[in-house]
């Protein structure tokens, strides 16, 4: 089963609007040409703030420990006394998914 956003946007822009079977011809992507058989379409329904709430939440919560922990990590290592070894650090190069 493939929801919206799990594949990249030229894809879904073709896979969607698909009737159920095979394909009339394959589907181009960044990753190479696929032939897509549809078996099932199910309708998308809105979700309630109250049932995503909790999944806003921990999403959330994961993007502010990571990016205390790079923020971490970056200190302890600008702050290292660390020799034989040249190294450039940036904190806006830092990574914060």
């Amino acid at each position: 089963m493939i929801s919206k956003g799990q594949t990249v946007p030229e894809f879904e822009g073709v896979l969607f609007k698909l009737d159920k079977g095979l394909a009339p011809s394959p589907i181009e992507s960044r990753y190479g040409f696929h032939i897509v058989e549809v078996l099932n379409k199910e309708p998308g329904i809105q979700m309630t703030y109250e049932q995503v709430s909790p999944a806003i939440h921990n999403k959330l919560s994961q993007q502010a420990f990571h990016q205390s922990l790079c923020d971490y990590l970056f200190t302890l290592a600008y702050e290292a006394d660390i020799q034989g070894i040249e190294m450039t650090l940036e904190q806006e190069n830092i990574f914060r998914g």
